[in-house]
């Protein structure tokens, strides 16, 4: 029976795109994710072994548990008809050969990236490369210490602010088919060196005003070390500046040897207070914690800091944590040893929750993934694809004071790096650097579009594959998979815990 059962299969393999996440204390069920359908569905353990019994290609190792079946090559389980049925209307299941399938994968993401270029667009607006601190880890470090790069720390003029605004009706009319005058929702994020420095005050003011005064539904978000906040504090509102990002290492003490200023003295008391300013201008206030093991273990000092407070009981506050990435080279950043990766970054974090309650207020690494998966679970409906990693290859323009367009701002500064220029005409000029750019997404390079993670990874930060590889065509992993697969654990657990019954998917 079994046997007749198998012929029956009639070619059927497994998809090359499917993710298996298996459950933390639930060896008999597991969740099937498939990479370019956005399905997800809860199996028992005996489908899910079904379907990786069918599998080509290698398969990731569990997180939680093990495969029972390692030396299988035929299933020893054949699920029923109507079972099957299910799983190839989800995916899971195809007739397709593996080079059929990537072909297909190919096809599909080309033509979603394309309709990416023609949608999202962000305008990221440098107003200095100048900056007050000295953060030894800082990727713009030489910026403000050699003398070759002085040249860069002018603030932008408000002739070139208006140059750039006015480029902007010429993107959107020529890059995107929006017919000028017409009303639109324009994005913007403010960066430096330090954008919010007193001296770029004027400027900044100007650039929000004259948005504010035409028919446009601008936002503002900046990334600031929020020292000289109190130079803004008007501009701090839901219809202004609505939100801003900043960073702190850890506690008093710490923080202090590490975010200093260019005299040597700390910057924790000014930045805190400072974040309490915006707060109460109903602001969003985004926490960052940038760690490396050397401050790992302060977090729970920090996050009495901030529960004392009293951040933690508004609303628009939030903190999480972010690896500082060893790729800069700099002389002070240290090597490999001294960082995390973000799969290490969430574990230590995973372990701070649960010995110390008051680190509960920084997110895990992986949150988004997780917060996205858990919508996913409580609307059944099929996860959204993401055909390249950040806004860099698809809709994101930066400016700097001087009329330089880039792509990604870990690479901004230098001119040979530059995707474009704003002309005194403020018509764009686009060169090769920005094809290469933009042409980047998860089918552009033989590792990605072949894995099942793509869709959800987008491939991986170009600037840290280009340090690991040499170009920004390669991939960047950085232990993605068990990522993803821990964070869709966490959040089935989280959904169950929260709901009268569990998701079961159509399998």
């Amino acid at each position: 029976m079994l046997s007749e059962r198998i012929a029956s299969l009639d070619g059927l393999r497994t998809s090359s795109y499917v993710i298996y996440a298996d459950l933390p204390n639930r060896s008999d069920q597991w969740i099937l994710v498939h990479g370019y359908t956005g399905t997800y569905d809860m199996v028992t353990s005996e489908v899910a072994a079904f379907v990786r019994s069918l599998e080509t290609q290698k398969v990731s190792k569990p997180l939680y548990g093990s495969w029972d079946d390692e030396s299988t090559t035929r299933p020893t389980f054949v699920p029923s008809t109507e079972t099957i049925d299910v799983l190839v209307r989800r995916g899971y299941l195809t007739r397709l050969s593996h080079e059929e399938e990537v072909c297909q994968f190919e096809k599909f993401v080309e033509r979603q990236h394309i309709e990416n270029l023609k949608t999202n667009r962000h305008y990221v607006i440098m107003p200095t490369y100048d900056c007050n601190l000295r953060c030894h880890y800082c990727f713009q470090d030489q910026f403000r210490t050699n003398p070759n790069m002085s040249h860069l720390l002018k603030t932008m003029t408000i002739e070139m602010a208006d140059r750039i605004l006015n480029a902007l009706d010429w993107i959107e009319q020529n890059f995107y088919g929006i017919a000028s005058g017409t009303h639109r929702k324009r994005g913007f994020t403010l960066f430096g060196g330090e954008p919010l420095l007193a001296t770029s005050r004027p400027v900044v003011e100007h650039i929000i005003r004259s948005q504010q005064r035409i028919d446009v539904s601008a936002s503002f978000t900046a990334i600031t070390n929020a020292t000289e906040l109190d130079a803004f504090i008007d501009l701090l509102s839901p219809t202004a500046i609505s939100s801003i990002q900043v960073t702190l290492d850890g506690p008093k003490g710490l923080h202090d040897r590490r975010r200093i200023y260019a005299n040597g003295s700390g910057s924790f008391e000014k930045i805190l207070e400072h974040i309490e300013l915006a707060l109460d201008s109903n602001v969003k206030v985004s926490v960052r914690v940038n760690v490396d093991r050397h401050n790992v273990e302060f977090l729970p000092d920090l996050a009495n800091v901030l529960n004392s407070r009293g951040f933690d009981s508004y609303q628009n506050f939030s903190a999480y944590l972010a690896p500082i990435n060893d790729y800069t080279g700099l002389k002070n950043a240290g090597t490999r040893e001294d960082f995390f990766n973000s799969w290490e970054l969430g574990l230590a974090l995973r372990a701070l929750h649960d010995s110390n309650r008051e680190t509960r207020i920084f997110s895990r690494v992986d949150g988004g993934i997780r917060d996205r998966v858990m919508g996913i679970f409580r609307s059944g409906e099929r996860d959204s694809q993401k055909t390249a990693f950040c806004g860099a290859h698809t809709g994101m323009y930066i400016f700097d004071s001087f009329g330089n367009i880039f792509a990604c701002w870990d690479r901004t500064g230098d001119e040979r790096l530059r995707i474009g220029t704003v002309g005194e005409d403020s018509k764009i000029t686009i060169n090769g650097m920005g094809d290469l750019w933009r042409s980047r997404n998860v089918a552009s390079n033989d590792i990605c579009k072949q894995c099942r993670y793509a869709l959800h990874c987008g491939g991986g930060c170009a600037a840290l594959a280009e340090v690991t590889s040499g170009t920004i065509m390669s991939n960047f992993c950085n232990a993605y998979g068990k990522r993803f697969r821990a964070a869709v654990a966490e959040a089935y657990e989280a959904h169950s815990a929260s709901s009268t019954g569990a998701y079961a998917g159509s399998s």
